[in-house]
């Protein structure tokens, strides 16, 4: 039978584990495999991480890593939830952890909000703790399961201190992948033609009648450009090779 302090020292490992990870950790696919496998260890519902003003782009929206099903992110968007919900709008405000059960949900598009995130499997307990760098940079690491109200608040008093450290190193690991220096983006002349075209403004069929290739080849090299630019989609791996002068579309 395992005692206590073998208990505490088997968690500490772990998580030790996971903190080195997340600092190794330069693309989307792992940082959500992070996630997941956080969410799993804490046996919780949901892990997201929403940044605002994250490495060199000033893009209008957000940096999302998000462990939730598509179908709920599409039907959060299609809803404009992000106009009304108090995880955002607060949570950002704030310098501490917050509970969402402090949330306010007397607004109907609040409330039936909450119920359907539930019903899509996200739990009826969340915590979001914010995160504040020194250039402007801000992020919130939102978590949620589904426990009893007593159980929640024995599960924030063990865990609290392991939430808010893995939020921090999540926060700084994103910036950091961002920061790479150009020289380690090796994209191929296939991609690097693609990726021009696409900053030109040219679509799949027209990049793939200017250079050549099937439209499905187009997309093949624009989806490898995008991963290994650690992007989120093509205008942002577009954003990313400008930035750092891999290509130079006309302006």
């Amino acid at each position: 039978m395992t005692s206590a302090p073998d208990k505490r020292e088997d968690h500490d490992d772990l998580f030790s584990k996971m903190v080195d990870r997340i600092e190794t950790t330069h693309n989307q696919l792992d940082f959500k495999r992070v996630l997941r496998d956080a969410m799993d260890r804490y046996d919780l519902k949901s892990l997201a991480f929403m940044g605002f003003n994250i490495g060199n782009f000033q893009k209008s929206e957000p940096d999302i890593l998000v462990t939730y099903s598509n179908e709920w992110v599409e039907h959060y968007r299609s809803n404009e939830y992000f106009d009304v919900d108090p995880v955002v709008h607060q949570g950002l405000r704030s310098i501490i952890p917050v509970d969402w059960s402090s949330f306010d949900r007397s607004h109907p598009r609040v409330k039936k909000m909450f119920r359907e995130s539930r019903d899509a499997g996200l739990g009826n307990q969340g915590l979001s703790i914010p995160v504040r760098g020194r250039n402007g940079d801000v992020s919130l690491f939102s978590l949620t399961c589904e426990s009893r109200p007593d159980d929640w608040d024995k599960m924030k008093r063990s865990y609290i201190r392991d939430f808010q450290t893995l939020a921090v190193y999540f926060h700084q690991s994103v910036i950091r992948s961002y920061s790479k220096d150009s020289s380690e983006y090796q994209l191929t002349p296939r991609e690097l033609e693609c990726i021009y075209w696409a900053a030109c403004g040219k679509t799949s069929d027209e990049t793939a009648a200017i250079i050549g290739i099937s439209r499905r080849g187009v997309r093949f090299h624009i989806e490898n450009a995008i991963f290994k630019l650690n992007a989120a989609n093509v205008s942002h791996a577009v954003a990313k090779a400008v930035q750092f002068q891999i290509i130079n579309p006309p302006k």
